[in-house]
């Protein structure tokens, strides 16, 4: 498990930084517009975001350039997506649509301490590899 580094952060900060670590896993670099876009955002909500996220020193962004996050930045924003894919796979697990599992994970990502994401992994680990039967006869029944 990555250890947060010791940074006080909004949920909206953090939503900036996973979607930056996102976008670039995806696409290889990262635009003011595709932040805008995937946050549903203006651009220049997301030019104000990006200048509070450089001075502390978790992006590095310059106008009409592209967006980089930092080590530091980068190491959040991968515990934050971590936290986001446990917590959608659980949901999945369970049966909830995909949208709806996302969007849940995305609000309950930010509230989640670290010794209950470690205990969720275990548990969504252990349901992947071998679904037991009672979730199973839940699954059917909804």
């Amino acid at each position: 498990m990555h250890a947060i580094p010791v940074i006080m952060l909004s949920e909206r900060a953090e939503d900036y930084l996973e979607a930056i670590y996102v976008i670039r896993q995806k696409k290889g670099y990262v635009r003011v517009k595709d932040l805008a876009l995937k946050l549903n955002v203006s651009g220049p909500s997301v030019i104000e975001m990006l200048k509070k996220l450089h001075e502390k020193r978790l992006v590095h962004y310059e106008k009409y350039g592209g967006i980089v996050l930092t080590t530091e930045g980068e190491a959040i924003a991968r515990t934050i997506s971590d936290r986001h894919d446990t917590l959608f796979r659980l949901l999945s697990i369970a049966g909830v649509p995909a949208d709806i599992a996302d969007r849940d994970a995305c609000t309950i990502e930010h509230h989640l301490s670290p010794k209950s994401l470690e205990h969720l992994k275990k548990l969504v680990s252990a349901l992947e590899d071998d679904r037991p039967k009672c979730v199973q006869g839940l699954l059917l029944k909804s």
